[in-house]
């Protein structure tokens, strides 16, 4: 989608069940028919805010959409609230457990969620537990970390995660990740 067509390196795992493909702009990580986007800040090709805004208004018009930000930092939570603000409703936890909390009582149409949560639980683990929850079993995902080990990138498979958003990010780069994963979504409903 936002990658160029030129493959610089190939690898295939499980019998073609994970995908890994580096291209000249990034890597785009796959499981069967699942999508998996990586997005890379230094490569990023940037996506028009004005035409997610658009995509939110035509699919979404009836309702503002509720995002679920488990963060930390909270200066990284407050950078993400400012960025967002204006499309979106967005309550933030700053632990996986008030994450979890947070899910089992409200309903969200996103959640972005950091991997190294300090204290407690993981990012991976409350995605999992947050997925177990019945009305949370597809919604987006995007993991927003500064880690970019690959090992991380197929965890994040792993657990349930759509997208991988490096940080640092730039607001049309969590743009075009809110943008993908709420395409992937509506293409599978």
């Amino acid at each position: 989608m936002i990658f160029s067509d030129k493959i610089n390196k190939h690898t295939a795992r499980n019998a073609g069940q994970l995908r890994l493909t580096h291209t000249d702009l990034g890597e785009v990580i796959s499981r069967d028919a699942d999508k998996f986007q990586v997005i890379h800040s230094q490569h990023y090709k940037e996506a028009s805010i004005s035409s997610v805004q658009a995509f939110l208004k035509s699919n979404y018009a009836e309702k503002s959409l509720n995002v679920l930000h488990v963060e930390d930092s909270h200066e990284i939570q407050l950078i993400t609230r400012i960025f967002l603000r204006q499309d979106f409703r967005i309550s933030s936890a700053l632990s996986g457990e008030s994450g979890i909390s947070m899910a089992k009582t409200d309903r969200f149409n996103l959640v972005i969620m950091d991997i190294n949560l300090g204290e407690g639980i993981s990012g991976f683990e409350t995605i999992r537990r947050i997925r177990s929850i019945h009305t949370y079993k597809n919604i987006p995902v995007i993991i927003a970390s500064s880690n970019s080990f690959l090992d991380v990138r197929e965890n994040a498979i792993e657990c349930g995660a759509d997208a991988y958003l490096q940080k640092p990010f730039t607001k049309e780069e969590l743009y075009h990740a809110i943008n993908y994963v709420l395409k992937s979504a509506k293409n599978l409903s």
